[in-house]
């Protein structure tokens, strides 16, 4: 089958906009600095709601306040600051949390600070209730050296100004006072008031804005941490590597973009002389710099940190000494650096705006519409890769500079027609219900769209920037909604690093939905998981000021989602996250290579901890570990087909890769264009073909055949059916019953070789027969009598996996980090294969070699980098394959029941898992029971089944068959003990638009079809 026609619709119409015929008017750039990011006026907006005096009252005054603390939770600071700041050096007030809590009740330090004392000169501890308002004041004198402290209207009396040796009271005065507020998150301080001695309101809000402040000091703290990084590199004559801000011949976006964005709103804000010699000593640093050093990547960060600093200090660098002539050589730096021809014309601005080095020098413009296909080979990264970030980058230069080099609006032009006619119609032609083929960790960056849009919005002088459309952002968080995790991550898909449920992306793409669920996910989740002290929130604030007039909670939504095109599927049995059982499917609708793996029709399975997973670590993009096999299938839970004859040659290159036995380009594109992604004898693959939620069930059938080579059949050589029947609803305020999940794969090979399935694991399993000893790390399991079963633990979850097909079958135990084994390293180094020696590291093992000289298994291990700390990258791995080939024609299958519980941290095989029973075969129809509820009834064949057939022996119920014919009606016949279910106009029972057949034959037949 090919696409489905919905995904097709969508890529189809992505293509057609990609050859629009674009607007010719020239835009037109604000003139008024500073406009990259935000204006002056939406700065002015989020400052009035930030607590800030021009003078505080140092000598003498009055602060009173209501306050509700609430207990220490997530990532609150255990002794966090309430008002003030404990470690700043000199004289200041300051309340903040001790860490010596009891049940119920918070325990505040308030007192007048002097940092050169190392203590305080007044101050008390005060016990307070959690969730209850409490009024606190506190009244200081200098002049008198006096103070008190009131807890609701009662005087404290151990709060009292400290004395010198002849009895008079120390010097004292809040000289160095910081006016900003902290706390936990959730705290309340309502009713604030300011007020000098003779009681003039210096400052008062009915609420404080806590989280604003704490953003803000948090942002200043920062600058002042940048500035002083750069005040130091700058003193080095070569180029420094740490801190990163410094590294501007190597570094990207996140370590030199948004340091200048961060200095640059600092010094706009505050006028601190500091953050302004920040500034022209990172321009220096960057000055220093050759123009290609660090390719695309670093040249386009520092285009874009340039773009920053002449837009939002250009009034400060005008008033220097040749102030003028210092903004000229900043615009000349940017557009040299974006004229540049590196060695290699791939690897510069050059490239990612105009393509194959059609960059026009004298115009300052690409040659020709480079955003069309066939005009240029710009087209191919709109799908993936690094053009879109170094062309926002250049545009972020671009734009700063425009009012004094109106040259540069033609490449401002290009680059607005790459966006509107390439970038966003191909992304939301792929995410059209905000999926993504690398969800999570690399997708959470491509998410920085968001923003992109708002540059272009807030920069433009005029309506054109609504011509950028991204409707696809509406959607965008949902995968993240139902992808999280128990312990606030997300699965391992993709080239995956740490990316947790509070990065600032995440927090982004919430907000830009503009949708109560999205919004009231942000609040409870995304903030929960960060810390007070987070400088992401002032620009979420600074950039997407609407939020919903209200918050939904997730528990209205259904428990899983389909995300079309992309593939992903999420599945979940309780919205209480601790608590849930995830599983993550993927049978993405096209192929490609930037950080999406070869994993078509893969699974991962959550419950707790990591139980089923994707492995591998992502070291590096395209290091050895990353070739041979993390990006690779055998990494995954899915199927690999080993052909001594098969090679994987890498075509930019060539490179032989190794022989994993699993899905490869096979000639396809590996940047497809948009047309190449839409094209199913190109880059187009069958992806997910059914999904329906049926509330106690949820059923997902994709089709990988095309990903694979002519080994096995391109229209149904890979079939797999998953379903995932949730656990009885538990009672009121009982945790949830987990799953049962069947995982059934139909398979034909053109030479009727055998398949292997494949499950990865962190943990050694348990296994109910024996392990053959040995040390290739390599282990025969043979099984016991009537108990097939392996039972994988993890955390505190546990799954134990029932073997039903193939009924002969081997199952082979590979990997383990020095647990017995002895496995040669190998490397993929310069084209070539080269061993390392044997270590006891088995976990990554692959075959490699070649055609002509035989293959070997060989561990690719990763690198000692990247993030080598995560949960998923795993250590042992389950291959189950037919004992015997079958003869050419043969279809082949594997079901395995999955049986998810809490971890019994036994070391057996689990209980009173053998309930899943697999009834005798009819036709092609497989079929099991699942203890006494359910008859489940998959589809055997290679298209839409007319004729289910199945025995239930006594069982009479609910019964689920898959792969019907869509919307047609089936009569159930009784022959024998054999049930069927056989197509027919004039049946009872008529299937759903996705393939199922739901019935109960214990009631009767409900009425005739279309009655």
């Amino acid at each position: 089958m090919l696409l489905s026609t919905f995904a097709r619709a969508g890529i189809v119409a992505a293509v057609a906009a990609c050859f629009a015929v674009p607007a010719s008017a020239a835009l037109a750039v604000k003139t008024s600095h500073p406009y990259l990011f935000a204006t002056a006026d939406d700065v002015a907006k989020v400052l009035g709601a930030l607590p800030r005096v021009s003078s505080f009252p140092a000598l003498g005054g009055k602060i009173a306040f209501k306050f509700t603390p609430v207990p220490r939770a997530g990532k609150d600071w255990e002794e966090a600051d309430i008002f003030g700041d404990a470690k700043a050096p000199g004289r200041s007030i300051l309340i903040r949390y001790l860490k010596d809590q009891s049940p119920g009740m918070v325990t505040l330090q308030i007192g007048l600070r002097d940092s050169d004392r190392n203590g305080f000169i007044a101050v008390s501890k005060v016990d307070l209730p959690v969730n209850h308002e409490t009024s606190i004041s506190l009244t200081w004198d200098s002049a008198k050296g006096d103070a008190s402290l009131h807890i609701n209207e009662s005087k404290v009396s151990t709060f009292a100004w400290l004395k010198d040796g002849s009895g008079k009271p120390v010097d004292w005065h809040a000289a160095a006072q910081d006016f900003t507020f902290h706390g936990h998150r959730g705290d309340v301080i309502k009713q604030f008031k300011l007020s000098s001695l003779d009681g003039t309101t210096l400052w008062e809000a009915e609420n404080v804005d806590i989280e604003l402040s704490s953003a803000w000091a948090t942002l200043l703290a920062n600058a002042d941490r940048h500035a002083a990084d750069v005040a130091e590199c700058i003193k080095s004559a070569v180029p420094v590597e740490a801190p990163k801000i410094c590294a501007v011949h190597k570094e990207g976006r996140a370590e030199i973009v948004n340091p200048a964005r961060t200095l640059a709103l600092a010094y706009y804000v505050t006028k601190k002389p500091a953050y302004l010699q920040g500034a022209r000593d990172h321009i220096e640093l960057i000055r220093r710099t050759a123009l290609g050093a660090g390719i695309e990547w670093s040249m386009s960060s520092r285009v874009g940190a340039l773009g920053l600093y002449y837009d939002w200090f250009n009034k400060a660098f005008t008033d220097l000494p040749n102030g003028s002539a210092y903004l000229a050589s900043i615009a000349k730096l940017i557009k040299d650096t974006i004229a540049h021809d590196t060695p290699d014309f791939h690897d510069d601005l050059r490239f990612a705006i105009c393509g194959s080095d059609i960059l026009n020098d004298q115009t300052f413009n690409c040659n020709g519409e480079v955003w069309l296909e066939g005009q240029s080979n710009v087209p191919r990264y709109y799908l993936a890769g690094h053009p879109q970030s170094a062309q926002f980058n250049s545009l972020l230069g671009l734009l700063a500079i425009h009012p004094v080099e109106p040259g540069v609006g033609g490449m401002i032009d290009t680059i607005f027609q790459h966006y509107k006619e390439g970038f966003l119609p191909v992304r939301q032609s792929v995410s059209p219900n905000g999926g993504h083929h690398s969800l999570f960790s690399y997708n959470s960056s491509s998410l920085e769209l968001a923003d992109r849009l708002k540059v272009w919005q807030r920069a433009l002088d005029g309506d054109e920037a609504s011509e950028l459309k991204a409707d696809f952002l509406a959607s965008a968080i949902y995968p993240y909604i139902y992808g999280l995790r128990h312990d606030d991550t997300f699965p391992a898909t993709g080239d995956n690093f740490q990316t947790s449920v509070g990065s600032s992306q995440i927090g982004v793409v919430a907000l830009a939905a503009q949708d109560p669920v999205a919004y009231g996910f942000y609040q409870s989740k995304v903030l929960r998981d960060r810390r007070m002290r987070d400088e992401g929130y002032f620009w979420e604030r600074l950039l997407y000021p609407e939020r919903p007039g209200e918050t939904s909670s997730v528990e209205g939504l259904p428990l899983s989602r389909y995300f079309n095109v992309a593939g992903n599927v999420l599945i979940r049995d309780t919205w209480n996250y601790p608590e849930a059982t995830l599983l993550d499917f993927k049978s993405t609708s096209y192929i490609s290579e930037n950080h999406q793996h070869l994993d078509q029709n893969s699974f991962s399975l959550n419950y707790k901890a990591p139980l089923l997973i994707d492995s591998g670590q992502y070291d590096d993009y395209l290091s050895s570990h990353w070739k041979s096999y993390y990006q690779r299938t055998i990494a995954h839970n899915s199927i690999v087909l080993f052909d001594q004859n098969e090679q994987f040659i890498y075509p930019d290159g060539p490179e032989p890769w190794s022989n994993d036995g699993g899905q490869w380009y096979n000639g396809r594109a590996l940047y497809p264009t948009p047309s190449e992604i839409a094209t199913p004898l190109k880059n187009g693959l069958d992806g997910v073909q059914a999904y329906y939620d049926g509330v106690s069930y949820v059923y997902v059938a994709g089709n990988a055949s095309k990903a694979y080579g002519p080994k096995l059949d391109q229209s149904s050589g890979f079939k797999r059916s998953i379903v995932y029947l949730r656990g009885p609803k538990a009672d009121a305020g009982a945790a949830q019953i987990p799953p049962t999940i069947l995982i059934f794969d139909n398979l034909l090979t053109t030479a009727g070789e055998r398949p292997t399935s494949l499950l990865h694991m962190v943990n050694k399993p348990v296994v109910g027969g024996s392990i053959a000893s040995g040390t290739s790390g390599r282990y025969a399991l043979s099984e016991a009598a009537n108990n097939a079963s392996i039972t994988v633990r993890n955390g505190n979850g546990m799954v134990t996996i029932q073997p039903l097909l193939p009924e002969s079958r081997e199952t082979t135990l590979v990997g383990g980090k020095d647990s017995g084994g002895e496995c040669e390293q190998v490397k993929l180094e310069n084209k070539e294969f080269k061993k390392l020696g044997k270590s006891g590291d088995c976990r990554f093992l692959v075959r490699y070699g070649n055609a002509g000289s035989g293959y070997a298994w060989g561990n690719f291990a990763p690198e000692n980098k990247g993030y080598a700390s995560s949960p998923d990258i795993g250590a042992w791995r389950l291959e189950i394959q037919p004992k015997l080939a079958v003869p050419v024609g043969t279809r082949q299958y594997f079901l395995n029941a999955l049986h998810v519980a809490d971890n019994d941290f036994k070391d057996e095989v689990a209980a009173a898992h053998q309930n899943v029973k697999l009834l005798k075969r009819h036709y092609e129809s497989y079929s099991v029971k699942v203890r006494e509820e359910v008859i489940v009834v998959f589809n055997g064949g290679p298209t839409e089944l007319t004729t289910f057939a199945w025995e239930p022996l006594t069982f009479t119920g609910k019964t689920l068959l898959f792969g019907a014919r869509k919307k047609a009606c089936y009569t159930l016949l009784v022959e024998g003990t054999t049930l069927k279910m056989v197509l027919s106009d004039t049946g009872h029972y008529s299937a759903n638009a996705e393939g199922v057949l739901d019935f109960d034959t214990s009631k009767p037949a409900p009425a005739r079809c279309g009655t």
